[in-house]
C-alpha cells in the first residue's frame, strides 16, 4: 500500500526528471540515496514520495518476521545544503502526515554525516545502529 500520493505507478516524466534533480542535490554518499535504486526497488518496496518545505520524502515498506507491514523513510533529499528551521517544518508535517495515516514515522539508513543535522533539527530522536543494514557507497 502506498501511503503517498506519487509513486511509480502514477509518475509522470515530470515526476521521475524531479526525483533525479532531488537525487542530485546533495552528496548523499549512499547507496539508499540514488535515483537508479529507488527507480529499480520502489515498485517492490511500495515507495511513494511527496515534497514538503523543499525536502522530497520518500516513504517506502516491508513486511518484518512477524508479517507486519513496516513503513520507513530515508533522509529526506534536498536540493542545496540543509536548511535546520526548514528541515523542522517538513519533519512535523511529515510526522503529521503519517500519524493522519496511524503511522509512525522512521528514518532507515541516514549517512553518518547528516545524523548531527538530523538531530538539530529533529530535536529529540532515538538512533541505533543496525549492522545487518550496514551501507555501501558509490562514487560519482
Amino acid at each position: 500500500m502506498y501511503l503517498l500520493e506519487k509513486n511509480f505507478e502514477n509518475a509522470t516524466e515530470e515526476d521521475l526528471e524531479e526525483l533525479k534533480r532531488y537525487f542530485k542535490g546533495y552528496q548523499y554518499r549512499s547507496s539508499g540515496h540514488s535515483f537508479t535504486s529507488m527507480f529499480m526497488w520502489g515498485p517492490e518496496y511500495n515507495t511513494s514520495w511527496e515534497v514538503l518545505d523543499g525536502y522530497l520524502w520518500t516513504i517506502s515498506s516491508y513486511q518484518n518476521e512477524k508479517g507486519e507491514e513496516i513503513y520507513y523513510s530515508t533522509m529526506p533529499l534536498t536540493l542545496g545544503e540543509y536548511e535546520e528551521k526548514r528541515l523542522n517544518s517538513s519533519i512535523k508535517k511529515m510526522k503529521e502526515l503519517m500519524a493522519q495515516k496511524g503511522k509512525t514515522l522512521l528514518l532507515y539508513q541516514v549517512p553518518n554525516h547528516l545524523i548531527e543535522i538530523l538531530k538539530r533539527a529533529w530535536g529529540e530522536l532515538s538512533i541505533e545502529s543496525d549492522r545487518d543494514s550496514a551501507d555501501y557507497v558509490y562514487d560519482r
